[in-house]
């Protein structure tokens, strides 16, 4: 066996480990996505439901929303929520008034999570309406 040959040989491991991290850095996203942020991004959706859902009994109950800043913690206790599965690892929430006089709740990324890449650099928005319904949601880039 010449040298040629054997070089050969040893250019073919190298070729296809630089083919497979190629491949792996082009679809890393979508991966990313699918197995960290897709799973985050379903529970803040429950949570925020949740959250929408006590507001709407506190208002039928007292006739205004609850309204809350990121650091309260009072005003969740006081909607009586479940936080036993609550992202609050990762989110932190709010909830102001709109001048519609409904209610805008937010999900708001912790930025050590971003760093980390445990969430995605977006938020997620529920308004209700004066009437109680939800009249809108998604997530904001």
């Amino acid at each position: 066996m010449d040298w040629n040959k054997a070089a050969r040989f040893g250019f073919v491991p190298l070729i296809a480990l630089a083919v497979i991290v190629a491949v792996a850095g082009y679809f890393m996203p979508d991966i990313r996505d699918t197995i960290f942020f897709k799973p985050q991004r379903a529970r803040v959706e429950a949570a925020v439901q949740q959250l929408a859902s006590r507001e709407q009994a506190y208002r039928r109950a007292r006739g205004h929303y609850q309204t809350f800043g990121i650091a309260s913690m009072d005003a969740l206790q006081a909607l009586a929520v479940d936080r036993q599965d609550w992202p609050s690892d990762t989110f932190q929430f709010d909830a102001s008034m709109t001048p519609q006089k409904g209610l805008r709740i937010r999900a708001l990324p912790r930025s050590e999570a971003v760093q980390d890449l445990k969430v995605d650099a977006q938020l997620f928005v529920a308004e209700l309406a004066p009437s109680g319904g939800i009249t809108r949601s998604g997530w904001i880039p």
